[in-house]
């Protein structure tokens, strides 16, 4: 499977994804603790962040099904970059507050929301069915792999350059993601 550089490429750029995806929940409740003592803060981020999958993945599932998937993935993988740019900027800027904390993620929940049934749905397009299987294993432990890891490489990256730091290096690999798939 992975002499086969289509699946490769997609497999590293679902990687970071899943790895952005993962630490999005630690930066989100990290920055929201910063930004105001109030505790029920932290779960409303986190509703925020969460609740559109529960609401969106199935509709956007069948969305997938019936439209070119490498440009649903390009799509909505760029409005999670520009969200999370955009966020970033005004993490920087010190203009972030607990309200704006909760709509950024609503929003970037939104974007991933959608896009994750689509993820899943692309690698049997990628490989034979006789390696499908294996795909599949591959993909869904690289991904719980991504998402772990991302905390920490999250939490490094907020200690060595801040919150607005860590948002960025987010953004990044969610740029770099866009550019591996659309090669």
């Amino acid at each position: 499977l992975m002499a086969d550089a289509d699946y490769r490429n997609f497999l590293f750029a679902q990687i970071l994804y899943n790895g952005v995806n993962g630490t999005l929940r630690f930066t989100f409740i990290w920055l929201i603790v910063t930004l105001t003592d109030w505790e029920s803060a932290e779960g409303l981020v986190a509703i925020a962040l969460g609740l559109p999958a529960m609401v969106l993945s199935l509709p956007a599932g069948a969305w997938s099904d019936r439209v070119d998937r490498k440009r649903l993935y390009m799509s909505w993988t760029t409005a999670t970059a520009i969200a999370m740019g955009a966020f970033t900027a005004l993490v920087a800027s010190g203009s972030a507050t607990p309200l704006l904390t909760g709509v950024a993620a609503a929003i970037v929940g939104t974007t991933i929301s959608v896009n994750s049934p689509n993820v899943q749905a692309i690698v049997p397009l990628l490989v034979p069915k006789e390696r499908l299987m294996n795909a599949v294993a591959i993909q869904n432990g690289a991904g719980q792999a991504a998402g772990f890891a991302g905390l920490a490489i999250g939490g490094f990256a907020i200690q060595l350059v801040g919150d607005a730091g860590g948002f960025g290096l987010l953004t990044v690999l969610t740029t770099l993601s866009i550019v591996i798939i659309a090669r």
